[in-house]
């Protein structure tokens, strides 16, 4: 294994203690940035109309992990006061898209209080977990399919299912529990895992702990996003990695908030405020597949924003 992924898996085993260790200064300084950077990504949304479903979601994510982060700020303070503001307004980017027909099928998934995920901070990993590490058969998956199975069709489908009084599918659990998927199957398995626990999907019967499940298939993504950095290619999966460091953030999963990945979303933001994927991914695209990409791109960025001020305000907080 190379030093610079040695390096990467020493500091995310130390996490805790590190980051938490810096001045206050300095995550004061990282925690303003982030909030200009939401601000601002927000009112580009608003500003720009790129509104649509995955506007909704993002947004409807973002506002469940606000309302957490509010239970640990003082009412009366300044911050408290600057995340209500922007509580309003992913609200009315929220509201612009339920009134809309065009997305019925998917707006109960846009439901605020679904996402208010408050858990105690977990380490994820431990070094028996990363010691063996096989990075680069990782990366040889993650360039060859971000896509395999389940398709983006078959998991949207499965989450209305979830949607409809939790019906459940044979196949939807068996496609979602699998274990060899990459990309973004992988990260739509832990969205519909997460669906499933916050609906209470499984108060009947669930054979198998769907934290541990959850938390399985995190590790597998922070084994991915470590892989990307390694080899130097988010350039090539930045709306996947904003996507993964949203969904698993919302588990407070303690890995996903190094100052790197802190940084790396920072840097990915457009001088407009929007994200934008690379062109070197959608030199191929058509027009309308660029605007959905880059509508995408925005949205999962609002959460991967907001579980990161959340991380900090938290911490220091406690």
């Amino acid at each position: 294994m190379s030093l610079k992924v040695n390096c990467i898996l020493i500091f995310l085993l130390l996490t805790p203690t590190l980051i938490y260790t810096t001045s206050l200064n300095q995550n004061d300084n990282l925690l303003e940035e982030l909030l200009i950077a939401l601000h601002k990504l927000l009112n580009c949304i608003s500003d720009t109309n790129l509104i649509d479903m995955n506007t909704a979601l993002g947004t409807a994510f973002t506002v469940g992990q606000l309302k957490v982060t509010l239970k640990y700020i003082n009412p009366s303070s300044k911050l408290h006061q600057f995340l209500s503001q922007l509580e309003e307004l992913c609200l009315i980017i929220l509201d612009s898209v339920k009134d809309s027909k065009k997305y019925k099928s998917l707006l109960n998934l846009a439901t605020p209080s679904l996402w208010e995920i408050d858990k105690p901070s977990n380490k994820l990993i431990t070094v028996n977990d990363v010691a063996e590490q096989d990075y680069a058969n990782i990366f040889y998956k993650i360039v060859k399919d971000k896509w395999n199975n389940p398709t983006p069709e078959e998991s949207t489908g499965c989450l209305n299912l979830l949607l409809e009084n939790c019906t459940l599918n044979i196949t939807c659990l068996n496609t979602e529990y699998t274990d060899n998927n990459v990309g973004y199957a992988l990260t739509h398995q832990v969205l519909y895992w997460q669906l499933f626990r916050q609906l209470d999907c499984g108060r009947d019967y669930t054979p198998f702990d769907i934290e541990e499940l959850i938390k399985h298939k995190c590790k597998r993504i922070l084994q991915e996003i470590i892989t990307v950095f390694q080899f130097d290619i988010l350039h090539k999966h930045e709306d996947l990695y904003l996507e993964q460091v949203g969904l698993c953030g919302m588990e407070n999963y303690t890995p996903f908030f190094i100052k790197e990945f802190k940084q790396a979303i920072l840097q990915l933001q457009s001088d407009s405020g929007c994200y934008s994927p690379n062109q070197s991914v959608t030199r191929n695209y058509d027009k309308e597949d660029t605007e959905y990409y880059a509508n995408h791109m925005s949205s999962v960025a609002t959460l991967a924003l907001m579980v990161q001020i959340k991380d900090i305000i938290i911490n220091e907080n406690k």
